[in-house]
């Protein structure tokens, strides 16, 4: 059975680890039960099944598959289609390393549908914080996905309210979609009731068409920081925000920093933006990972220099 114990020696593994050596066949070139026994030391399709079922959530939406067992079965047999390389993905976060190939540009790819973060939920465990939601804010510029995720807190609240909340501190009339290029085109609203593992996802249509500047793209990956402030200087109660793409108007001459009428607008957008979700009874916060708990949002700041997003736009 696949252990990564240390000291197990079978199969290429060592301290937990399998590794793919030079005296092992081409992984591209293998048949799927043989593939998945020499890089990852799963020995049958019941092992296999055992080992790789808890990312069949997050599997499933992308594959297009239906049901579990055909998952599965075409994750098994076909370790290179999507589904395979999904489930290669949780491996490998989950201490397993595999074939190179298997953290490549197929995995990228993966990566801008959505499905490899859901992967990497799980493996890491899932988030649990009490009267706390996620919401994604989904848009798009030039076909490639624009992502930006918050924090909400209501203690009586929903993952609908959430996302509607969201939603119309995001499009008001003095909200950040205002301050983004036509260019920038809203999709959806993306919300997660993690207050428990059970609880409710929602996907809210966006209704507005996307920015209101007029102005071009200075660079696809031009961002403004925004910073978002708790009530102690810990690094736990900080979080921010990517906001983006610039248009050429918000970025000085020397191409490195914000133009100071930028920072001054996007300060108030974003003090609006939170007093909108306060408003609505969904107040920012800032969830920590490592301590599972939220920390509200007292005060938000622009950072002067612009930020990028490199590894987050390539095709």
């Amino acid at each position: 059975m696949a252990q990564k114990s240390a000291g197990d020696t079978r199969n290429g593994y060592f301290g937990g680890r399998v590794s793919h050596t030079a005296g092992m066949s081409n992984p591209l070139t293998l048949d799927g039960p043989t593939f998945w026994r020499e890089n990852y030391g799963i020995e049958n399709r019941k092992e296999f099944d055992a080992t790789v079922q808890k990312f069949l959530p997050s599997v499933l939406p992308f594959g297009n598959l239906g049901t579990d067992n055909v998952a599965l079965a075409a994750g098994y047999q076909l370790p290179y289609g999507q589904t395979g390389l999904l489930f290669q993905a949780g491996l490998k976060l989950e201490g397993y390393s595999g074939p190179e190939k298997a953290s490549g540009s197929t995995i990228l790819a993966l990566q801008q549908q959505g499905a490899l973060h859901n992967v990497q939920e799980i493996a890491m465990g899932t988030l649990i914080i009490p009267n706390c939601f996620q919401v994604a804010i989904e848009g798009v510029v030039a076909g490639k996905p624009i992502v930006n995720v918050i924090g909400l807190q209501n203690a009586g609240g929903t993952a609908a309210g959430a996302a509607a909340a969201t939603a119309a501190a995001w499009e008001s009339a003095t909200g950040p979609l205002k301050q983004l290029s036509s260019g920038y085109a809203m999709v959806n609203y993306h919300a997660v009731d993690i207050g428990s593992s059970t609880g409710g996802i929602v996907d809210l249509a966006s209704v507005a068409t996307g920015g209101a500047g007029a102005g071009s793209f200075a660079t696809r990956g031009a961002c403004a920081l925004v910073k978002w402030n708790g009530s102690s200087r810990s690094r736990s109660t900080r979080g921010r925000l990517y906001f983006g793409p610039l248009q050429e108007g918000n970025v000085n001459a020397d191409g490195a920093t914000l133009a100071a009428g930028a920072v001054t607008v996007f300060a108030t957008t974003f003090a609006a933006f939170r007093t909108s979700l306060a408003g609505a009874g969904y107040p920012l916060v800032v969830l920590s990972r490592t301590l599972n708990t939220a920390f509200p949002v007292t005060s938000s700041s622009i950072e002067g220099t612009i930020a990028t997003q490199r590894r987050r736009i390539r095709s």
